[in-house]
């Protein structure tokens, strides 16, 4: 009777230990880190795959790549993995791990308006209100298609530098930016008298993905376990939103404080897991 206890407690402490049938090992040829954002995006990776118990050498690229360059190097193995926004073509190409890396914050807006302009939003609720102002955008941007056919009046330049004098000469009224975006970009430019509105978030579903080629089914599979399981656990969103990167942007935002305007997304891939609530940031949460 001993014995058999002894078997059934064997067996459920096997059970109870993690599975690490995802797991990879060896080199990971990455992307250049240069940037804070890339560098959180591979804290993140290497959260996820440390989740399946992965282990792996990172090898980033000596420089910074174009993202056409990156999707040939994926197609030829030269490149293992690699981050981008969510694109028809690339997903096309390559096989994308469909759990947005920044939870979709890339799709809430905050907008950089001139300063005096503030009363001027504070009665924009709705898509309506917004409509009777004007955006500014590049004229190739992937979001100025979702703020055009949202009917959203769009002014458009090619050269994207041209977009803050612009703002400033009151050639449109607000320029729409990543909600950890505004303040830098405005320090950046004090001779320019702008300010971030304090009263609107316009949202759209838009994702950053993790993508690989596509008969790389080993690393897709790794990826996207450790990511759902970091996501389960709670260790995902503290990375992500205590990293310094978004945590004071998120603060100084106060999202939770805004009037929150939905628009579609049209270029949405219908495999966008648009239902998978804890796959997206909800700017109702209290995160601190």
């Amino acid at each position: 009777m001993k014995l058999i206890a002894t078997f059934v407690l064997l067996i459920t402490l096997l059970s109870s230990l993690p599975v690490f049938s995802q797991s990879i090992t060896g080199e990971l040829n990455i992307p250049n880190l240069d940037t804070e954002k890339d560098k959180l995006i591979h804290q993140l990776l290497d959260l996820a795959l440390s989740k399946t118990g992965s282990n792996v050498e990172y090898i980033a690229q000596p420089n910074q790549l174009s993202a056409g360059r990156l999707v040939e190097r994926i197609e030829s193995n030269k490149v293992d993995v690699f981050w981008a926004g969510m694109s028809p073509e690339v997903e096309e190409a390559l096989a994308p791990i469909r759990i947005p890396i920044f939870k979709g914050l890339l799709g809430h807006r905050i907008f950089v308006i001139r300063r005096g302009d503030e009363h001027r939003f504070k009665s924009v609720k709705t898509l309506s209100d917004l409509q009777h102002l004007s955006a500014g955008q590049g004229r190739f941007w992937g979001d100025t298609d979702i703020l055009q056919k949202a009917g959203l009046p769009v002014t458009t330049t090619v050269k994207d530098a041209n977009l803050w004098p612009m703002l400033d000469g009151g050639r449109f009224d607000y320029f729409p930016l990543a909600v950890h975006e505004p303040w830098s970009e405005i320090d950046a430019r004090p001779d320019l008298d702008l300010t971030v509105d304090s009263n609107v978030l316009l949202v759209y579903p838009f994702a950053m993905y993790f993508y690989v080629n596509k008969n790389n089914t080993e690393l897709y599979k790794a990826i996207e376990t450790g990511m759902n399981i970091a996501i389960e656990d709670g260790s995902y969103d503290k990375m992500l939103f205590k990293s310094s990167m978004l945590k004071d942007a998120l603060v100084r935002a106060k999202v939770a404080d805004r009037a929150v305007i939905r628009i579609a997304n049209p270029a949405m891939h219908p495999d966008t897991p648009v239902d998978v609530a804890k796959y997206w940031f909800d700017p109702t949460a209290k995160l601190f």
